[in-house]
Parts: C-alpha cells; structure tokens; sequence
C-alpha cells in the first residue's frame, strides 16, 4: 500500500463541476481515505460588486467568510494535507493558524496559473501567504525562481493534466452527428490578440477555422473571424465531441500567462485529435514533433503545415493515433500527475520523521 493511501487531505477549490479544479478533486478520491473540500464559489464569486472585490481587490466579506470556514474545517480535523488548488484565498495567519493547530499537517498549493506575469491583479494574498505554505507546485520554469524569492521553500513542478471522462475520443452516434461536429481545422479557446491575428491570416489564405471560446465578438479581427465563429466554450460531452470531431486542433498557448503548455496540450491528444501548436520547449518535451504531434512558431509555417497535414491524411491519423498513446503511457492524466504530488510529498515528510527519530537518540 502506497504511504498517502491513508491521508486525509482538505481541498479548497472552484468547485465548479465544469473545472479541472473540481475533476481533479475526484481524483485525489480515488488515491486518498478521506477528500474533505471547501468550495470558494459560494464565498468569492457572490454577485455584482462584492465579486470583483473578492477576485481582484480580494478584500470583502466573502474572504473573511471563506476563512472562517478554513479555520473552522482545521479546528474540527486534523489533515494530514491541506491542498489549495490555482488562486488562493487563504490569507497568511489562516496558515499560520492552520499550522499551529496541527503542526504536522502538511500546506500545499497546486498553482495553475500565473502570479507574476501579465495578469497580477487577484494575487495578492497568495503572494503573501506563499511562504507559509510547506509546497508550491507550478507550471511555469520562471515561477519557480520568482516564488523563491518571496519567501517559498519547496516548489517543484506539477503539468497540466486530462481528464480520461472528459477528454476522449468521441464515439458518434449516427452519421448526422458525426456530420455536425465535423470539420478540418478548429481551435477552441478564449480570445487572446495573437490567436485572433493568426487565424484571421488562415482564414484570409483560404483555411475556414472554426472557432469556439469566449470573448470574442467585437474584438480585433472580429470581421474576418465572424463567419467561422461557431459559439462560446463548451464543455463535458460538446467539449470531446468537438475536438473529436476536428482534422486538425490548432493549439495557441496563452501569452500573458507565459505558458508552454496547458490543459489542452494533454486533452487534444487524449481525444486521438491531431494537434498542431505553438513550439515551446515543454511540448517538445512532452510529444515527438512529427511522430506525436507537430508544431509552429510563425504564421506561414502553421499554413504550410495544415496544408500538408490536409492533403495527407494516413500521415495525419497515424500522429494523432501516436499522440494519444503517448498521453496515457507518460501518465498525461489528472490521475498520474496527482499521485506524482502525493509520493513527493509524502517522501519528503517521511525523510524529515526519520531525521527527527535519528535525532533523539
């Protein structure tokens, strides 16, 4: 038996059943005793005005609420982890008192997106508390120095991950749905001014992208785009159903946000979806570009290669085939990454009782 299989472990998360943050959540059930959780929805995302303060400002009644109920989760149970998963809203002293409580409980936080990069505001309790927390596992190579610097102790890398339930390779029903979600190439993702620049040029070469995402009406290269745009995110089924339903998923990684890599790095090989993105060192580390996956740094050459990948299609079926095996066998799954966190972590605590019985003697 694993050491963490009898952890207990608080998870405090956007429990939204459409998240990665919630479908992590019932995976660490699968690898734990006990998962007990605080959802920050109730308390952060209250509505009008009190929302915005929370998730910009965060100050307001909703942080002091959710801390409250923090406190109250650590003064009825002790945990053997405390898991915070992206943004947190846990101040500073709700750590320290967390920590008081229990000493040997162990602080953590899966962080998911970017502190110190385009996007800052809504960070400053997690900056300040950081240093409180006994891990921070990232996504980013700069975050890991940066983090450093403010007074974290043990950051370590955690990737992104897929859901094998949500990401999948769609079986269609009948010939008429495999018909409506059929189309050669698509992108699916929020609007973001490199994105919308690069398929306008396709589009305006020819290639019809189909687009779906958020924030994207009205925005630059809205007329050229219009046509192709085929509505807001979509999730569970729609989400597998319309990447499975794709030729060719175009990948473009969020700028402001200093990613190599993403959610959809996993999850469009995971739906045996031919993927072709942006090159960054992390996904060639992840695929084999021109066996797993393929990938661009510039407009032309994204033309150039969904020209090819079009015309030869046993080529194209035969890497996305190849891709989706490499997803599972590298344990690309939300399942495999987690556990990865439990063993290091569990490691490390079991090192430091050891030096502590050593030094008794």
């Amino acid at each position: 038996m694993q050491a963490y299989k009898n952890s207990k472990i608080l998870y405090v998360g956007n429990l939204s059943k459409t998240g990665n943050c919630y479908r992590r959540m019932l995976q660490l059930e699968k690898l734990v005793d006990t998962v007990d959780a605080i959802d920050i929805v109730p308390h952060i995302y209250a509505s009008g005005l009190f929302t915005r303060l929370h998730y910009h400002l965060q100050i307001g009644p909703g942080i002091r609420s959710l801390n409250k109920a923090f406190k109250k989760k650590v003064s009825e149970q002790k945990y053997d982890i405390i898991w915070i998963d992206n943004r947190s809203y846990i101040t500073a002293s709700s750590l320290a008192y967390a920590k008081k409580t229990h000493p040997g409980t162990v602080l953590m936080s899966l962080l998911i997106d970017d502190p110190f990069g385009e996007f800052t505001r809504g960070w400053k309790i997690f900056l300040q508390s950081c240093r409180r927390l006994d891990w921070v596992f990232v996504q980013r190579p700069q975050n890991v120095q940066e983090l450093k610097n403010i007074g974290a102790v043990n950051v370590d890398f955690c990737f992104r991950s897929f859901d094998p339930q949500w990401a999948r390779p769609y079986a269609f029903s009948s010939k008429e749905e495999r018909n409506k979600y059929r189309h050669e190439v698509g992108f699916i993702g929020t609007y973001e001014e490199q994105r919308a620049e690069y398929i306008a040029y396709l589009i305006e070469k020819g290639i019809k992208v189909k687009v779906i995402g958020s924030d994207w009406l009205g925005k630059n290269h809205w007329a050229t785009i219009a046509p192709c745009y085929a509505g807001a995110a979509v999730y569970g089924d729609e989400y597998a159903k319309s990447l499975s339903g794709l030729s060719i998923a175009l990948h473009f990684l969020r700028q402001g946000n200093r990613d190599q890599q993403d959610s959809r790095t996993f999850e469009i090989p995971a739906c045996k979806t031919f993927m072709l993105a942006q090159r960054t060192p992390l996904h060639e580390q992840f695929f084999e570009e021109g066996k797993e996956a393929v990938f661009f740094d510039t407009k032309e050459e994204l033309l150039n290669k969904i020209d090819y990948y079009l015309q030869h299609p046993a080529e194209r079926e035969d890497i996305a085939e190849a891709g989706y095996k490499r997803s599972y066998a590298s344990g690309y799954d939300h399942l495999s990454r987690l556990e990865n966190i439990l063993k290091k972590i569990t490691a490390v605590t079991e090192e430091h009782l050891v030096t502590q019985d050593i030094n008794k003697i």
